[in-house]
Parts: C-alpha cells; sequence; structure tokens
C-alpha cells in the first residue's frame, strides 16, 4: 500500500508557513535523488550525507527565494550542486 503525499506546491506553501511535516514530506520525497547526485559528485558517503542535510537545512531557511521559475527539484537540485562542489574546494 502507498500512501499519496500532497501536490508539492501545497507543501512548499506549508514549508512557508513553517509546517514540519511539510518539510518531512519534500526531504522525503527528495533525499535519495539528491543524495544520489551528491555523491556523484563528492564520491564520498560521508561528504554526500553532509551535504544533503546541509542542502535541506538550506533550502528550508531560503524556501521563501523559490519563485516556482523551475521545478522544486531542480532548485534543489542546484544547491545539492553548490554545496558538493565547496567540499571539493575545501578539499583542494
Amino acid at each position: 500500500m502507498t500512501i499519496s503525499q500532497p501536490p508539492i506546491e501545497e507543501l512548499i506553501e506549508k514549508v512557508k508557513d513553517g509546517d514540519s511535516q511539510a518539510c518531512r514530506h519534500l526531504y522525503d520525497r527528495y533525499s535519495k535523488a539528491m543524495y544520489n547526485t551528491a555523491i556523484r559528485i563528492t564520491g564520498n558517503k560521508a561528504d554526500a550525507e553532509d551535504v544533503l542535510q546541509e542542502s535541506f537545512a538550506a533550502a528550508f531557511m531560503e524556501i521563501a527565494g523559490f519563485a516556482g521559475r523551475s521545478s522544486f527539484g531542480a532548485w534543489l537540485r542546484q544547491i545539492v550542486v553548490f554545496k558538493s562542489i565547496g567540499v571539493l574546494k575545501r578539499k583542494e
């Protein structure tokens, strides 16, 4: 049995209003794909896990800046990519 999740637009509005349950739904929906992006870039599980947590924290803090010009997944992926590159730069 699958549990249906609310539409992404509804979740984003709830996150903007401070709903922690909506944050959890977004995390559950996107964490696997974002982790896969981070691990491809960093090449390291621990770094990818750190990037994942930092990226979601940043996204939730800056969710008011999400204007909907792209999908939420694309916006979040951009954050993950930038944070992953930051990890690589710090290791140089």
